[in-house]
């Protein structure tokens, strides 16, 4: 057995304990696979430049909605002479620190049916925060980021509620055969 050591987030200089994250096999295979396999075929594949390439016609016989899920519209653009018109963009593939980070927080969040409902992502962030040490977190616009590149990738969804809240499912949380994680 390991030696038990204290983690100094503000969960645990609050007195309250953290435990280990539960992943499920199938969810992390599904992570694994959809921003790794194809990594090497797109790496240089970036979320605004596939919307800034599809024909007019694309976009309106846009089906999957893919065009409103690639809008980085909660990203902040960055502002100097040289990226002014550009903004800064995110790759769509290959598995950041803070992809790995924010799968494993909804993980650790998770009712046992990989369910988050009635949340909000700024909730959700500071939440977040409270199982790190200070300045060892990402950054806010990489937390929305993440979510956005797991939700495109079909690895959770994403139900937007009446309230402005909103309801995250795992959706490779559960067996479909068993109907357990």
């Amino acid at each position: 057995m390991g030696k038990s050591f204290i983690i100094r987030n503000q969960r645990s200089l609050n007195g309250q304990s953290t435990n280990a994250v539960l992943v499920t096999l199938k969810s992390w295979q599904k992570l694994v696979e959809t921003f790794e396999e194809k990594y090497y075929s797109y790496k240089d594949t970036y979320l605004e430049d596939i919307v800034d390439h599809m024909t007019y016609e694309e976009r309106i016989a846009d089906v999957d909605g893919f065009v409103a899920q690639a809008k980085p519209s909660f990203s902040r653009r960055t502002l100097s002479a040289i990226s002014e018109t550009m903004g800064r963009k995110h790759k769509l593939y290959g598995i950041t620190n803070a992809d790995l980070e924010v799968f494993l927080y909804l993980h650790k969040k998770c009712y046992t049916n990989g369910v988050i409902p009635n949340v909000t992502i700024h909730m959700m962030w500071e939440d977040y925060k409270l199982y790190k040490e200070e300045f060892a977190y990402i950054q806010h616009s990489q937390f929305y980021i993440a979510l956005k590149k797991l939700s495109i990738h079909n690895i959770i969804s994403v139900e937007n509620e009446l309230d402005g809240r909103y309801t995250i499912k795992l959706t490779h949380f559960m067996n479909e055969e068993t109907e357990k994680a």
